[in-house]
């Protein structure tokens, strides 16, 4: 009695495949973002104590353009893409975190 299972191998492969594709990709892809919305809040937080420690504190536009500058500059840096709206969201979440944390802190 000879028993075939190229057809169940088969169909297990495909299986597999499916799960694959529909479960295992989207949280890598997930978790990659996850970790470079990790690493734009450390550069916008970084970039804003930057920014305090080198303009007046009347230039708050000179502040935000430093600060942006210095996120796009290294998000280039590290392959990393983001656009100008996220890179001033992650900037006005730092200010507010630094705010938060350090009260009289001036931007």
């Amino acid at each position: 009695m000879n028993i075939d299972i190229t057809e169940i191998v088969t169909a297990v492969i495909g299986l597999m495949s499916a799960i694959i594709t529909s479960v295992i990709v989207p949280m890598i892809k997930a978790k990659t973002t996850a970790n470079q919305q990790a690493v734009l809040s450390a550069l916008a937080r970084t970039a804003v104590l930057s920014a305090q420690q080198l303009y007046s504190a009347a230039d708050n536009q000179g502040k935000k353009e430093y600060a942006a500058n210095y996120v796009e500059k290294l998000m280039k840096r590290y392959s990393l893409a983001f656009d100008a709206s996220e890179i001033s969201a992650a900037i006005e979440a730092a200010l507010k975190e630094i705010k938060t944390t350090a009260p009289g802190e001036a931007w």
